[in-house]
């Protein structure tokens, strides 16, 4: 909102190079706002469950079957699966690194243990 509001004063000074930058930052914050909204709102359903039951469980003291208990860990564990796709679909650079990455790893494998690819 506020950027809109700067971005009226500024279309009344009427330079087209000074309107064109502003609608640029403007947009890059709005897509900002929106991929980190995206990560946190997957961080938080993966891991709310988990911590959902932990709290209740250290409060009440009751025992959970163990595979509710592993259920709720692997949820969690999934968010860290997801953050490499999530970044990759959001931002270019984080893309093409990991795509030279698995390339390298998959075309290049190293032959013993001792090799290194730095």
């Amino acid at each position: 909102m506020a950027c809109m509001q700067v971005f009226d004063s500024v279309e009344s000074v009427g330079d087209p190079v000074i309107v064109k930058e502003i609608m640029i930052i403007c947009m890059s914050n709005n897509f900002l706002c929106f991929s980190t909204g995206i990560i946190m709102g997957t961080f938080v359903a993966c891991w709310v469950p988990f911590f959902t039951w932990y709290m209740l469980s250290a409060l009440i003291q009751f025992t959970s079957p163990e595979w509710l208990v592993q259920t709720m860990f692997w949820i969690g564990y999934f968010n860290s699966t997801l953050n490499p796709i999530i970044y990759a679909y959001f931002n270019r650079d984080f893309r093409d690194a990991f795509k030279e990455t698995i390339q390298c790893v998959f075309l290049f494998p190293r032959k013993n243990n001792t090799q290194s690819y730095v």
